[in-house]
């Protein structure tokens, strides 16, 4: 993979897979970029940048290929290419003839693409070849043990194709698939390669169901992921090719074993048709967080704050740039306040004149509230 420019705020890995030749063991690695070269060391390096679909924290690929007749796979992939019973490797590609009705050619894993317990992850296997106009692509996706699988028909004659592309036991499209959707619980490989007189996409099962949303349109390379939700026992299974309009999908109710090797088969659907394998490419990535927050939100809230119930310990140290236009009403003042003065002055506590110079003098204080105005009224009576 070519180098990528690192733009500020970019979070890139650099994933190294090493095979030392003398034991031919593998380890992955990943963070800061130094890298010391050894004699007796075979690397593979390769830069991703997060948020694309292979950036992870952890991320493994290997590819395969044919040159000649030798099938080899990538170094330290831990990957195997074969040709099976009734197909042969000749003029670089894997040739399959569907004269038996069983598989031609199969990958299998090790278990450095087993898929991690606990965690999200997804494998994704691209096939390049050539086929009839008229082919059918049958595979296969099962384990070591063969305990279960399901597997799919991809007719290769694009819109003239009699059928869409199909996959059993069957289809569920939910984001979570039901609990009743299940793979089969069986071995896929012995009844691929059983002489039963049918062809292979029925021996397996594979016309089942159609997958969603429909579509025949295909072209190589053809696209295959498996995306494990380790968490949630369940996995979706996607189809996409170079000419497909559509992503195609279909859930399964399983959680697959994390310490198994998982495998692909390969076959021609029908008699007579005959199929070029050239490559096959496979990955594995994951990531330590199950599900980490990929960036801030773009809008935030327009709701405010809820309020605090406890009033704060420290007041304002300034007061309000406005006064409170409503006045505060204490006490209840009488609605209807005394308009006229005192009759009688008011006397001192003895009952005599409150002073030798008061006379006829006299005052009047009224309190009242006119709608939302309290009203103060003060009248002096002087002799």
């Amino acid at each position: 993979m070519p180098n990528q420019k690192q733009e500020p705020g970019d979070k890139q890995h650099l994933h190294l897979v090493t095979m030392h030749r003398s034991t031919a063991s593998l380890s992955v690695f990943s963070g800061q970029t130094m890298v010391t070269m050894f004699s007796r060391m075979v690397l593979l390096a390769s830069v991703c940048r997060s948020q694309n679909d292979a950036a992870a924290d952890y991320y493994i690929a290997g590819n395969c290929s044919v040159s000649g007749e030798d099938r080899s796979c990538s170094s330290g992939s831990g990957l195997i290419w074969a040709a099976a019973p009734g197909a042969e490797a000749s003029n670089s590609t894997i040739r399959i003839d569907a004269t038996d009705r069983k598989f031609g050619a199969v990958v299998f894993t090790n278990s450095l693409m087993n898929f991690p317990k606990g965690y999200t992850s997804t494998m994704r296997m691209t096939l390049y070849g050539r086929a009839d106009a008229d082919a059918d692509l049958v595979i296969v996706f099962t384990d070591l043990a063969a305990n279960f699988y399901f597997s799919m028909s991809l007719p290769l004659y694009g819109e003239a194709s009699a059928y869409n592309n199909s996959i059993g036991p069957q289809c569920d499209i939910a984001l979570v698939p039901n609990a009743t959707s299940d793979t089969y619980a069986e071995n896929g490989i012995a009844l691929g390669n059983d002489d039963t007189g049918e062809i292979l996409a029925v021996k397996v099962g594979a016309l089942a169901a159609e997958m969603q949303p429909p579509s025949k349109v295909n072209a190589w390379p053809i696209v295959v992921e498996i995306e494990h939700h380790g968490n949630e026992g369940y996995f979706i299974a996607r189809v996409s090719s170079d000419g497909s309009d559509v992503v195609q999908q279909c859930g399964f109710a399983q959680e697959l074993v994390y310490n198994a090797q998982h495998n692909f088969w390969f076959g021609a659907g029908d008699d007579g048709q005959n199929l070029r394998l050239d490559s096959v490419f496979l990955e594995l990535w994951y990531n330590d967080t199950d599900s980490p927050t990929v960036s801030p939100t773009d809008n935030p809230s327009v709701s405010p704050t809820v309020p605090t119930v406890e009033p704060t310990t420290t007041p304002t140290q300034e007061p309000t740039g406005m006064p409170t236009q409503e006045p505060i009403v204490t006490g209840a003042p009488s609605e209807d306040p005394t308009m006229g003065p005192t009759p009688e002055p008011i006397q001192n506590g003895d009952g005599g004149e409150s002073s030798e110079d008061s006379g006829d003098d006299g005052l009047a204080i009224g309190l009242g509230v006119a709608g939302r105005v309290v009203v103060l009224l003060v009248f002096a009576i002087v002799a």
